[in-house]
């Protein structure tokens, strides 16, 4: 029997084929392979959810966590630098005035019981 028209070839899982890219894009674009495991992984985790139950939750969150990045590292960046400030004050503070009354070993007679430093000061200090 003489076929005119070729039958048509299955179509390729479109889960598999992004897959695919995916592998590829972390292979040309990610030095880490660490990184990479874990990008895959993270792939896989979605795929699978997807697949099984058809909960798409494990991908909005993903989508939503990458959206929020940049955003949320700026945030934590900030709160670091507050946290090393605030550390810095309370060290100076610490330390400048640390005196019980009783002089200290090798300035002679004298004892250091000046007010403590004005914080706003401190806190200009610490920048």
């Amino acid at each position: 029997m003489l076929r005119l028209f070729k039958a048509p070839e299955p179509a390729a899982d479109p889960a598999e084929t992004m897959r695919r890219e995916y592998e590829e894009w972390l292979a040309a674009n990610v030095e880490d392979e660490a990184s990479r495991q874990a990008g895959l992984d993270a792939f896989r985790a979605v795929e699978d959810a997807v697949r099984e139950d058809g909960d798409c939750v494990a991908l909005f969150e993903l989508i939503t966590k990458g959206a929020d990045y940049e955003r949320a590292v700026a945030a934590a960046d900030a709160a670091g630098e507050i946290r090393g400030r605030n550390a810095k004050i309370d060290t100076e503070r610490e330390l400048r005035h640390d005196s019980d009354g009783v002089p200290h070993p090798g300035v002679g007679g004298n004892t250091y019981d000046a007010p403590l430093p004005d914080i706003f000061r401190l806190a200009s200090g610490a920048v």
